[in-house]
């Protein structure tokens, strides 16, 4: 109290030392959070940061790597775990060799607008949005590719419908709509036996799983077609095909 009165009356004698005062103590403050690895940059925040009691960080690209990686595919017969990191296709797909796998490793590759590139060092990297280069990794990692096919139409994505849905053509002729999305819209449509109806309480499940290990989660379905295009018009009763579950890593 005595030291406070001091100052106090310090301040109401010579004014104009107030300026001083406030700095020295702000620096005081600084080499005491400095001993214990905390580093403003500037001065005046330590004053706000005396009453923080919790501070939130961007993540993306801050805390992790920006780099999205599949490590969870769910379809309606199996789940499959993808191992490696970042966009080297290097890894695998355990258990290989599913049945229904390739129809979303289709999607992922097909219905995607970035692509992966190798550097002269060896290193691969990325053009386009991250969530699309973790989809053309995992289809890479599957040896999924597009050869022979073509892509037809396109609804771009955007925030509002929450998917992107392609209208591709096979080399035999055939056209399928393929699209990728928040499950919330995806799951709104039948199961992948034809007409049975989904079990939306199985994927609603699976869902949850996901988004509770931090996993941003993406669906994929599909729908054959004769359609000369693709609109919103023309995307209902997809066939539901299975989930991705997508982790972005965080730095070393």
């Amino acid at each position: 109290e005595l030291i406070s009165a001091t100052i106090g009356f310090a301040v109401a004698a010579i004014p104009e030392g107030l300026p001083a005062l406030v700095t020295i103590t702000l620096a005081i403050g600084v080499q005491q959070m400095a001993r214990r690895n905390a580093i403003t940059r500037k001065l005046p925040a330590v004053e706000a940061l005396g009453s923080v009691t919790t501070v939130c960080s961007d993540k993306t690209g801050t805390l992790t790597k920006n780099e999205m990686t599949v490590r969870t595919v769910i379809t309606p017969l199996e789940r499959y775990e993808v191992s490696g990191l970042g966009y080297d296709p290097t890894g695998t797909i355990t258990p290989a060799g599913g049945g229904d796998l390739a129809a979303v490793l289709a999607v992922a590759d097909l219905c995607n607008d970035a692509h992966i590139t190798r550097g002269e060092e060896g290193r691969f990297s990325l053009v386009g949005e991250p969530t699309e280069g973790a989809l053309k990794v995992v289809a890479m990692k599957g040896g999924a590719g597009g050869s022979g096919t073509r892509r037809v139409g396109v609804v771009p994505f955007d925030s509002e419908n929450k998917f992107m849905a392609t209208l591709n053509e096979a080399a035999d002729g055939s056209r399928a709509i393929l699209v990728k999305g928040a499950p919330d819209r995806s799951l709104t449509q039948r199961g992948s036996a034809g007409a049975e109806p989904l079990d939306r309480s199985f994927w609603d499940a699976a869902v949850d799983e996901l988004s509770a290990q931090g996993l941003r989660v993406l669906a994929a379905a599909r729908k054959p077609t004769r359609a000369d295009d693709v609109s919103i018009d023309n995307l209902g009763d997809l066939e539901f095909l299975g989930l991705w579950g997508i982790v972005d890593p965080p730095r070393p």
